[in-house]
């Protein structure tokens, strides 16, 4: 039983020889094709469960490819896909974090949010981007 087991474990090892193996967006195709499984699980989402076997195996696919180069260049384009809601996120979770202590302003000039302390009752504000004064409670 052990020789069985280690003659399995060498196959295994030989045809993940190379394997690019999982990343972010592997990770979220995974993901992704559960919560699809999940959904089909109702009538009206039926059609939700070709959805996940797809995702599923483009992304056990991308996991076991040779083709790094390729494998990364789809990376970074997800990377690049998710960045901005991602960040805006962070900055929500921030801010709810902070709803306490901070108040947050938007410069009627450059329209960026400036993070002020609460407390100070009338106050002039300097955006550190644009150097525009204004006046907030």
């Amino acid at each position: 039983m052990q020789r069985f087991l280690y003659n399995l474990k060498e196959k295994l090892r030989r045809v993940t020889y190379g394997a690019y193996g999982q990343d972010e967006l592997s990770r979220a195709l995974s993901v992704f094709s559960m919560v699809c499984l999940v959904l089909s699980l109702f009538r009206i989402f039926s059609f939700l469960y070709i959805v996940a076997v797809v995702a599923l195996v483009w992304s056990i696919y991308r996991t076991f490819s040779k083709n790094h180069a390729k494998r990364i260049k789809e990376r970074n384009t997800y990377l690049k896909l998710i960045a901005k809601p991602k960040a805006f996120f962070n900055i929500q979770k921030r801010r709810f974090a902070e709803r306490k202590t901070h108040d947050y302003y938007k410069c009627p000039q450059c329209k960026t949010y400036n993070r002020i302390p609460k407390g100070h009752g009338k106050i002039l504000i300097t955006c550190p981007k644009c150097r525009t004064q204004f006046e907030r409670k």
